[in-house]
């Protein structure tokens, strides 16, 4: 299997009360390295952007949004050297809809979860010495799911950790470039990603 964890995540999540209802808009960065994969990785960045509308429902405390995220990052990692050590650049950009609630269970902390499909569009660049470089580019669905614990330090900021976990669910497509590098570890692809978050919000 092959995923890349993601730290050092920072967001920024404003939020505007208006009848009831409120919006949300969250930027993240960190960095992100591949895990799960039987070959030597590199690290990279990524940058994501979330917007969301929603609130309370009347007579219930958690908050739910209907949020749609677009992100970008990269990666790499190298082959087997008895199939020409290739190395592997990736670069990813994503889009996905879906919700996310709000579950507090303390007067200051709150639960966030967030789950969201889309797709990966996926770039990467196989290469070996003494050959052509091999580009392979394909568009990949994708399910996302997010967890995060917040503070609240403020009545509207928040501060907390964050993790996902991104499923590609064609793994035929997801596979094209460690195949062609030689990497043949036959489990699931996907992402996951963990960092830290703070959040300025009206509820």
């Amino acid at each position: 299997a092959l995923a890349t964890v993601s730290l050092g995540t920072v967001s920024l999540t404003p939020a505007a009360h208006a009848r009831g209802n409120h919006f949300l808009l969250e930027l993240e960065g960190g960095v992100s390295v591949p895990a799960g994969v039987d070959a030597e990785g590199h690290s990279g960045g990524h940058f994501n952007g979330t917007f969301g509308l929603g609130g309370k429902v009347p007579g219930l405390s958690p908050a739910w949004y209907l949020v749609g995220r677009l992100g970008t990052g990269g990666f790499g990692f190298d082959g087997p050297a008895h199939y020409g050590s290739a190395e592997v650049d990736k670069e990813q950009s994503e889009w996905a809809i879906g919700g996310r609630v709000y579950l507090p269970f303390h007067p200051r902390v709150r639960l966030m979860l967030q789950v969201a499909g889309g797709e990966t569009f996926d770039s990467a660049v196989v290469s070996r010495d003494g050959h052509r470089s091999l580009l392979l580019e394909t568009d990949i669905a994708t399910l996302f799911t997010d967890a995060g614990v917040q503070l609240r330090i403020t009545e509207n900021f928040s501060i907390g950790a964050i993790g996902g976990v991104s499923w590609f669910l064609e793994e035929e497509k997801a596979e094209l470039a460690t195949l062609a590098a030689g990497v043949d570890d036959g489990g699931p692809y996907g992402r996951a990603r963990l960092g830290v978050a703070g959040d300025y919000s009206q509820l």
